[in-house]
């Protein structure tokens, strides 16, 4: 029995402007207090990383929110420069809801942007990311 050749893939153009245009970012949690809990990254390699995502956002104007959970604690404020390269992304700060989309300013917000594809970064993603995933 012989083993037949696997079809190639055929890369489907699209016009990534019109996917951008759909697109909305989430930062989940980039606070200072649960980024010292990376242990896979670099502390600065992590920041670095995220930094160019929120940059990337920023120069395709396209729309982000920012959430953080009881920033008042132990996990302490959002990483300063994100809402600074993002000053028009609403804030949401959450008394301690794990899953994001459970408090409901967060995902009022989310779905106020009218989006349909969604980048989510955060600093836990067994927590933070996973969590909005099963939302």
């Amino acid at each position: 029995m012989g083993f037949s050749r696997p079809k190639e893939y055929e890369w489907q153009h699209t016009d990534l402007n019109k996917k951008k245009d759909d697109c909305v970012f989430l930062f989940v949690d980039h606070q200072s207090g649960l980024i010292q809990l990376v242990r896979d990254f670099d502390p600065n390699e992590f920041h670095t990383n995220v930094l160019a995502l929120v940059k990337t956002a920023a120069y395709f104007k396209a729309p982000a929110v920012l959430t953080t959970s009881f920033d008042d604690g132990p996990n302490g404020p959002i990483a300063k420069e994100i809402p600074e390269m993002l000053p028009n992304a609403p804030l949401i700060r959450r008394p301690g809801q794990i899953n994001a989309m459970d408090n409901e300013d967060f995902a009022n917000a989310v779905k106020a942007t009218g989006k349909k594809q969604v980048i989510i970064s955060g600093v836990l993603t067994e927590v933070c990311v996973a969590s909005l995933l099963s939302a």
